[in-house]
């Protein structure tokens, strides 16, 4: 489970970089006409394709040639196998966080 925020990239920008290996840019979900459905296994998508009569494939050719802003060096992360693993811990009231 996730959540994802999308910023201007005046705000992006400002943040470091151990932020921005966090964040990601949606060009292989654009391109690949996946993005109805980020992240999900192709037979999922197949389902899906059938059931809403629409086609992945066409729609990743149609996407090929769509034009994209560069991508902050420090975004994507994970295609250069950088991998940020998060924590959850409760604290005291009134620790710093």
């Amino acid at each position: 489970m996730g959540v994802e925020y999308i910023v201007t990239g005046k705000i992006f920008a400002t943040l470091p970089p151990e932020e921005k290996h966090l964040w990601h840019s949606h060009v292989y979900e654009v391109r690949s006409g996946s993005l109805a459905a980020p992240g999900i296994p192709e037979v999922v998508i197949d389902d899906r394709d059938r059931r809403l009569n629409v086609s992945s494939a066409e729609r990743r050719q149609r996407r090929a040639d769509i034009p994209y802003p560069a991508i902050d060096p420090d975004a994507d992360a994970w295609s250069r196998d950088i991998v940020m693993q998060l924590r959850i811990e409760q604290r005291a009231e009134g620790t710093p966080h």
